[in-house]
């Protein structure tokens, strides 16, 4: 009698040795798929980012100085567009203080991929109270801007001037 024993070991390690070879390309190629994944989301970025900065008109100004179109143009017509907030507060604020009737408030937020304005921030103001500046926080949280280039959050500021009579 021939025993096939050695030529079945052999058939056994063959196919685990075939196994291994099969799971070692199932793992390149799942590396070689997220590889192409990420390529692809990075390239569409880029993309998104050069639409973006085709969009916007980069300007100079007679100084030399760079001037950012969306806050020379889609911001500061939104805050012309809600300066009555901004006065609405100030006459609540002369009712209580008629002595104080000029001054500057300084605020900074942000402006998400919406248009909503996220953490208005109080940055210097002239008045001895806080109360004109916390009702015109509370009113610019409602205010809605055009949506940022670049589909990223977008810092702004304003100084808003008041006096009264104005």
């Amino acid at each position: 009698m021939i025993s096939h024993e050695g030529d079945n070991l052999n058939c056994r390690l063959h196919g685990k040795k075939i196994y291994m070879k099969n799971q070692l390309l199932y793992i390149i190629i799942a590396f070689m798929a997220v590889a192409l994944g990420f390529m692809i989301y990075k390239f569409n970025r880029l993309e998104n980012i050069q639409a973006g900065m085709a969009r916007q008109n980069v300007a100079v100004d007679k100084d030399g100085k760079i001037v950012d179109p969306y806050a020379e143009n889609q911001v500061k017509n939104t805050v012309v567009k809600n300066y009555g907030d901004a006065q609405t507060c100030f006459n609540e604020f002369l009712k209580t203080n008629p002595e104080q009737t000029d001054g500057k408030i300084k605020i900074d937020w942000q402006i998400d991929e919406d248009g909503q304005v996220i953490n208005p921030q109080l940055v210097s103001f002239d008045f001895k109270s806080e109360a004109l500046s916390n009702c015109l926080i509370n009113k610019m949280k409602a205010w809605r801007f055009p949506a940022p280039p670049f589909e990223k959050p977008y810092y702004a500021f304003h100084t808003f001037r008041f006096k009264k009579g104005e």
